[in-house]
């Protein structure tokens, strides 16, 4: 049996650095969802407020895994 193909229009869409972005662009006009990468926030002003929203919505990081923090 294969796998099933990806519901979401962001899964569609090639990984590449580019196909990310756009993914991104077209998951944003589809359904609203926002994606954004790391080199998209400025300052360290955005990155906290980005931050704050995650770890009130997901829980605080943990380990490593958070590049940046």
């Amino acid at each position: 049996m294969s796998p099933k193909p990806p519901k979401c229009p962001l899964g569609r869409l090639h990984t590449t650095r580019v196909g990310a972005r756009e993914a991104a662009k077209r998951g944003r006009t589809e359904t609203g969802v926002i994606v954004i990468f790391p080199d998209m926030l400025k300052d360290d002003l955005e990155r906290e407020f980005v931050n704050r929203i995650a770890d009130r919505e997901y829980g605080a990081a943990t380990g490593s895994g958070g590049k940046g923090r």
